[in-house]
């Protein structure tokens, strides 16, 4: 755990009420209206997460965030380099 983890682990611990709020905004990519988060373990990437409105998170719970772009999308260089051409639906 890098030390910048480390202290955003004791900040989402120790804060509570409009300053939590506050910090996983900053934390998260966004988060909406009535947003309760219990987990006192941050996931890899909060960044790639977003919670809208009308959320509990209850305290056992863990996000897993993970990239498998390249499975889906169609690769045409050798290099594995994606291009889009055209809208593509998952």
């Amino acid at each position: 755990m890098t030390l910048k983890r480390f202290v955003q682990s004791l900040e989402l611990y120790f804060l509570h009420g409009k300053r939590r709020r506050q910090f996983m905004n900053r934390l998260f990519m966004g988060c909406g209206q009535n947003v309760s988060y219990f987990p006192r373990m941050l996931p890899l990437y909060p960044e790639l997460i977003r919670f809208h409105n009308n959320i509990v998170v209850g305290s056992n719970v863990s996000f897993i965030t993970h990239d498998a772009i390249h499975l889906v999308l169609p690769t045409d260089s050798p290099g594995g380099g994606i291009s889009i051409w055209k809208k593509q639906g998952v």
